[in-house]
């Protein structure tokens, strides 16, 4: 009976004794590439530049002081297990990838197609629209400049007439490129220098010419009709305009018929 008294105080303390050194059970998580860890440093013998110092191996965050010593926030990229001294102790921080959690046997295989970003330059479409422009543009200036050696080419009535059929009657310049169109078929016809001329210098240029002079009247009508027209500031409508079309086309009719021939 002494002995089974003696046997209890031992077992309980025994039992105590198992409880005590029992390791706690926690649940873990694993920290990955780019988490942000937090440590509560509880030490008033460690500074703040000491601690970054401890802490080159990572990305510190922030460093925040507490009243037991400091609260550090760091992270990583770079996988693997890192250990830091701080003080007088050792700390182990296992950085783990999400790559080494995916149950594989074999080597990770990928996409070998290139993949397109989706907003390249159609450079085909715009070389295309260049050499059209360039092509376009030169047929442009190729035509204009045939249609101008023909022009030259017409016998000088004939560019006098159609410049004058080419003229829109409608526009304020009509008289302007009426009376540019006259000198320069005198110029061609009498050999004399009148564009840039007002009409009555013109008048007083030709008058020395011989053959002007069966039209220096009817010449000199019509360039002060022009000139009333142009600068009294009277309202003109396009009849008006039409008929000094008309008297200028008679003009050089009668020049072309009597002159031209000596050309």
């Amino acid at each position: 009976m002494r002995n089974i008294s003696f046997k209890r105080p031992l077992l309980i303390c025994l039992i105590c004794l198992c409880v005590m050194t029992k390791p706690i059970m926690a649940e873990e998580r694993n920290i990955y590439i780019g988490d942000l860890i937090t440590l509560d440093i509880k030490s008033q013998a460690v500074d703040e530049e000491a601690l970054r110092e401890a802490l080159t191996a990572f990305d510190v965050v922030d460093i925040k002081e507490t009243n037991e010593g400091y609260q550090v926030t760091i992270r990583s990229f770079e996988p693997g297990d890192t250990t830091i001294a701080i003080g007088n102790q050792d700390i182990t921080i296992a950085i783990a990838s999400t790559l080494e959690d995916m149950p594989r046997d074999d080597i990770f295989e990928g996409d070998l197609t290139p993949r397109d970003d989706g907003k390249s330059v159609p450079w085909f479409i715009l070389y295309m629209v260049i050499i059209g422009v360039f092509v376009l543009s030169g047929c442009i200036l190729l035509i204009g400049k045939l249609r101008n050696r023909q022009a030259k080419e017409l016998p000088p009535y004939e560019r006098f007439k159609s410049a004058l059929e080419a003229v829109d009657i409608s526009t304020a310049s009509a008289l302007v490129e009426m009376t540019a169109i006259l000198k320069g078929y005198m110029e061609v016809v009498f050999q004399c220098k009148i564009i840039g001329k007002t009409s009555g210098e013109i008048m007083m240029e030709i008058q020395y010419i011989e053959s002007t002079k069966p039209y220096q009247r009817i010449v000199k009508q019509w360039l002060n009709q022009c000139d009333t027209y142009k600068f009294s500031g009277v309202q003109v409508n396009e009849d008006q305009v039409e008929q000094l079309r008309l008297e200028l086309i008679q003009i050089g009719v009668s020049i072309h018929e009597k002159e031209e021939v000596v050309i």
